[in-house]
């Protein structure tokens, strides 16, 4: 069998995307692989077929017990004989260790493999045909999300002397590089996927009153998978209450919450349809919910790695979806007090990555287009993102710019933002000394004090001015007085149509029901039956016989087996 017949025959999908198909080649030849695909661009089934494909058992290493449970849940729905090893089923072990010479895929944390009687019983017990490490970033210090247990996979390639492949959604060249050299990588395959995902709008907004403009979001996304996520704990407690007391079921997940706790919150997420997470960051890495229509952050994330991973949750069944991040300078202010109280040894490492999240946030240009050069990828066309969306002229700021630079020199380069732009607008609030209210440049500016932020924000993303954080006063000082031009842009505010959420498709919702009733009986999330774009492309075309049905995008053998009659009774009687 061939791995496009085994696409076909188990996933039901007809062609592979972009590297798939060459990636599995080199898998199937052995050759090691580091393969860098966006978060939805279907790595698993980089080692999923030639694992299926290949003799012996693969061994795929995975940080989180949730994405080896749902990837084992999901292959047993295929037929496939897959397994997990990891502290949520000690008692399953040595079943599963009499049975490894029929199991296709062993997933295990990267904790259990460093055990040296496991790695024994690894050698000695089972044929092994290749690893796949996912989340690879995670074996490099440069990468943003550094694990300590990743480190002794290094010894991965010289006492197993198997061929590796190590998949990633997220690493810059320097993480890339690094990953080679940890896992003793000589001659290997790099492949580099487009880091588009063109099903994901993205949106970003200057923060005001978060609670009002999330409640104005969540009005165009009724009935929608989401995912919300706020920088600290009690951000998501507050916000959850917020949301289920104006009638949206919300849960709260962080890490302050019992391991039991969080589990079920997390099972709630996986199995249910229409349900939103308030989460922090530790909420999301191998959640494999292809349903997620939006993912919205109330806070800047860290770095754009991390924002990259966590918008790339939503619309991972290629069907349309949202991105929306609201930030405040506030946010900036506080992620580098952060940085800088840390007792981190790439301290300068992660405040560049931190200003390269602000000035992503404020760029007048592409944000899609952003996104690509920072990972490496090749421009887009995109009309889907605040910039391109936003058609608003782009306003010469420069003169108001050097206004605000005389007025940071007039007051000791010691204030910080707000104190400049009140004092420009002339604003007789006491927090102003007396001797600059006194200065020519007090209320000399006519523009709004948002206006004079904004322009302000601008100067810090073109290096014209810089946050002194070392200070411990987040005062505004000036880096670099030869500067040209700087523009900027208004806000545009959401814009709502209700009425496309508020007609309901009768077909499409009687699917739908049908598959969260197959879903229940059957003990799985509903996706597992089918994906929303097998349900949308059923609505529409309606198929009614098994011929028809298997023309339909996620109809593989073993589905037509299991849930084609049940389909085809409703379909024929619409």
């Amino acid at each position: 069998m061939k791995a496009l017949d085994v696409l076909k025959k188990i996933y039901g999908y007809d062609k592979f995307r972009g590297h798939q198909e060459k990636i599995i080649e080199s898998v199937m030849e052995n050759k090691d692989v580091l393969a860098l695909m966006p978060t939805g661009g279907g790595k698993s089934l980089c080692f999923q077929i030639p694992a299926i494909l290949k003799p012996g058992t693969a061994i795929v290493i995975s940080p989180l017990i949730s994405l080896m449970q749902n990837q084992v849940m999901a292959l047993k729905q295929f037929g496939i004989e897959a397994e997990f090893i990891n502290s949520s089923n000690m008692s399953e072990i040595e079943n599963i260790k009499d049975r490894i010479s029929n199991i296709k895929l062993l997933y295990i944390s990267p904790e259990r493999f460093q055990q040296v009687s496991f790695q024994k019983w690894l050698m000695e017990n089972v044929n092994i045909s290749f690893f796949a490490i996912d989340e690879a970033h995670c074996v490099s210090r440069w990468g943003h999300d550094f694990r300590p247990d990743y480190v002794k996979l290094a010894d991965i390639k010289t006492k197993f002397k198997k061929p590796i492949i190590a998949l990633t959604a997220t690493a810059d060249l320097k993480t890339r590089e690094d990953i080679a050299v940890q896992l003793k990588f000589k001659e290997y395959l790099v492949f580099l996927a487009n880091f588009n995902r063109p099903n994901i709008k993205i949106l970003v907004k200057e923060k005001n009153n978060y609670k009002k403009q999330l409640m104005e979001f969540l009005k165009g996304h009724k009935n929608e998978s989401g995912i919300i996520y706020c920088l600290s704990r009690k951000k998501v407690d507050e916000t959850a209450e917020f949301l289920n007391a104006s009638g949206i079921r919300a849960l709260a997940y962080h890490a302050g919450m019992g391991s039991e706790e969080r589990r079920k919150k997390q099972d709630s997420f996986i199995f249910e349809e229409n349900i939103i997470m308030v989460a922090t960051i530790a909420f999301g890495m191998g959640i494999d919910k292809p349903d997620v229509r939006f993912v919205v952050h109330l806070d800047m994330p860290q770095n754009i790695e991390s924002y990259y991973q966590e918008i790339g949750r939503a619309g991972r069944d290629g069907e349309e979806s949202v991105a929306i991040l609201f930030y405040s300078m506030q946010d900036y202010v506080l992620r580098n007090q952060m940085i800088f109280r840390s007792d981190n040894s790439i301290k300068m490492t992660e405040f560049a990555k931190l200003n390269e999240m602000l000035a992503f946030s404020e760029t007048l240009n592409c944000k899609r287009n952003y996104l690509m050069d920072y990972f490496g990828s090749n421009h887009v066309v995109c009309n889907k993102c605040e910039s391109c969306l936003n058609k608003e002229p782009k306003v010469d700021a420069t003169e108001l710019a050097k206004i605000v630079i005389k007025a940071i020199e007039a007051t000791g380069q010691f204030f910080g933002m707000t104190y400049i732009a009140q004092l420009l607008k002339g604003k007789n609030v006491k927090n102003i000394k007396e001797d600059h209210k006194r200065l020519k440049l007090f209320g000399i500016v006519q523009d709004d004090e948002e206006i004079i932020k904004k322009t302000m924000r601008q100067m810090l993303v073109l290096k014209i001015l810089k946050i002194d954080t070392a200070s411990g006063f987040n005062n505004i000082v000036i880096e670099n007085r030869d500067f040209e031009k700087v523009l900027i842009k208004k806000q545009i505010n959401i814009e709502v149509d209700e009425s496309e959420y508020d007609t309901q498709d009768s077909v499409l919702e009687r699917l739908k029901g049908l598959r969260t009733r197959i879903a229940q009986r059957e003990g799985i999330p509903a996706y597992l039956v089918l994906h929303d774009k097998s349900i949308k492309e059923m609505a529409k075309k309606k198929p009614k016989t098994p011929k028809a049905l298997e023309k339909i995008h996620g109809w593989g053998e073993i589905k037509m087996k299991k849930y084609s009659k049940d389909f085809l009774t409703l379909l024929n009687s619409i």
